[in-house]
Parts: C-alpha cells; sequence; structure tokens
C-alpha cells in the first residue's frame, strides 16, 4: 500500500509547513471527516484524523534534499490488539491516501507528485513511486 508521498511546492507564506498542513486538514475536514489540532514537533507539523471509525496519524515536512522537497507521511493507529482479532483499515485506509491524492494536487504551486509504500520510500526512492497511490 502506497501510504507516503513527496512533491515539490512552492509558496511565499511565511511559514510554509504550517500552510501546508493545514490545506490538507482542511481539505480532509471539508471532505466530512474528523481532525485533530495541528501539533509542531520541530522537524515536521502532525495531525490525526478519523476515516470512518479508524484513526490516522499523518505528518507533513520540508525533506529538503534535493529531489523529494515535501514528503507527507501517513500511519494507521489500529492497535495490535484490534490487528489480532480481525480488523482491518484498508478500505479507510484507501479512501485516506485518495483524498491526500485530490487535496495535495489541487494545491496551486504543486509538482511532482509521487506516492511510495513506507519500504520504498525508505530503500528504492528514485525508482520505486508512483503517481497516485492506487497504482500497483
Amino acid at each position: 500500500m502506497r501510504t507516503q508521498a513527496t512533491f515539490r511546492w512552492t509558496t511565499e507564506a511565511p511559514d510554509p509547513a504550517r500552510t501546508l498542513t493545514g490545506l490538507v486538514a482542511d481539505g480532509i475536514t471539508e471532505a466530512g471527516f474528523g481532525c485533530t489540532p495541528i501539533e509542531d514537533l520541530e522537524y515536521a507539523q502532525a495531525f490525526r484524523a478519523v476515516v470512518g471509525r479508524r484513526n490516522f496519524f499523518l505528518m507533513i515536512g520540508e525533506v529538503d534534499d534535493g529531489v523529494r522537497q515535501w514528503l507527507v507521511s501517513t500511519k494507521s493507529e489500529l492497535g495490535v490488539f484490534a490487528y489480532l482479532m480481525g480488523s482491518r483499515d484498508y478500505q479507510e485506509y484507501e479512501v485516506l491516501t485518495g483524498l491526500l491524492h485530490d487535496v495535495l494536487g489541487s494545491l496551486p504551486g504543486m509538482t511532482d507528485l509521487r506516492w511510495y509504500s513506507l519500504e520504498d520510500y525508505n530503500e528504492r526512492p528514485d525508482t520505486h513511486w508512483a503517481s497516485s497511490p492506487e497504482e500497483e
């Protein structure tokens, strides 16, 4: 599953990370899902989103490695016990990543949107990416 997105985004906002995170959270809220207040983690901005009855942690930060300027990382907060009892959140994850794709794609100044699995982002980011979270 592709849960990490990278892209280039230019803005004149005085606090681009906070601005970007606010735009993403607003897009999720406008789609009818819940979001917690944004937290400043010093190295990134973060919040939690509720899709259906499932919680997801989202972190947005500037990577500044010359290739992938911004990173949106998503993580399911489905607990181990719930997972062992048979709960899954694949459908909600697909809704969330599809919504993120639409929100990010609508940002003025955004280019080079790429989606990765966590493993591919960490190990092979230059060759193993897709243009949407649904691509295999």
